[in-house]
């Protein structure tokens, strides 16, 4: 309706934030543990879980998701509406971009998106559980890209130490002023 529309283009970006999920085959390979000593879920599942959770709590930030396995691609595009971009995400499955971890392309494709935001906060959420095995573009190139977008990463490695390349997810962390975290359970990514 043109109410709808006219409230949605008077609102003023806050953020524009971009979830990054790997959705390799390791994804669903692999678990982690609940917290409660006894079971062990899949880090897709745990990961879709708390990033449609944050998703649903945010007010006045446009949000979008990129997905990456073999490739990256763009599962939402920036968006206000947080229960359509949550139940996209819900129903992401492994191995949809193949088998592989396009980590680099998808920072650089982020990189690309962001820079059309009229946001003045542009944030990217990167969540992983490896090394990058099938990117197209160099790290050097896509860390380029997003420091001179400024843009701010906050990396999460999921799963256990040496499982994932902390030495790349520390680093963009640090170079863009967003932070890394290590989540080895749900209950820490949560708390993440």
């Amino acid at each position: 309706s043109p109410i709808l529309k006219s409230i949605k283009s008077d609102t003023k970006v806050a953020h524009a934030i971009m979830q990054l999920i790997d959705v390799s085959d390791s994804m669903s390979q692999g678990g982690i543990p609940l917290g409660d000593g006894k079971s062990i879920v899949s880090k897709l599942s745990v990961a879709k879980e708390m990033a449609s959770r944050y998703i649903k709590e945010r007010k006045n930030d446009h949000v979008g998701i990129i997905v990456f396995g073999d490739f990256a691609y763009v599962a939402t595009p920036l968006s206000f509406d947080y229960e359509s971009t949550a139940m996209i995400l819900q129903g992401i499955v492994r191995g949809v971009a193949g088998k592989r971890t396009a980590l680099y392309d998808a920072l650089f494709l982020s990189a690309r998106l962001l820079k059309k935001s009229p946001a003045k906060q542009r944030v990217v959420i990167l969540l992983t559980d490896g090394f990058d095995t099938s990117s197209k573009v160099p790290y050097s190139v896509a860390k380029r890209a997003i420091v001179d977008e400024n843009i701010k990463v906050f990396s999460i490695g999921i799963g256990r130490y040496g499982e994932y390349d902390e030495g790349v997810l520390r680093d963009i962390a640090k170079s863009t002023g967003g932070k890394f975290f290590g989540a080895n359970s749900a209950n820490t990514l949560l708390r993440v």
